[in-house]
């Protein structure tokens, strides 16, 4: 099977439509899926997960990024503060 319900915009109507969504809704009579336009109406995204990436570790600027998140000052307890450092790596 192949996916033959998509959307499609250029670059100049993704502008002047920054939270639009192309929503697939299930099969229900036909051989094809709704797609459902949201303009208007900012829904919740669900991100990703974060996701180390092993290459991260060959580059100069790693050690540098895990010191500087390591070496800030955090208050709470001992999860919190970790969460907090591991946080400030990711960003």
């Amino acid at each position: 099977m192949e996916r033959l319900d998509m959307a499609f915009a250029n670059s100049k109507w993704r502008e002047l439509h920054d939270k639009a969504m192309v929503l697939v809704e299930p099969v229900i009579g036909y051989d094809h899926n709704p797609l459902v336009l949201n303009t208007e109406v900012p829904l919740l995204k669900v991100g990703k997960p974060f996701r180390f990436e092993s290459f991260w570790v060959t580059k100069d600027s790693c050690s540098d990024v895990i010191m500087d998140a390591w070496n800030q000052n955090q208050n709470g307890s001992l999860m919190f503060v970790v969460c907090k450092k591991l946080q400030s790596c990711k960003e």
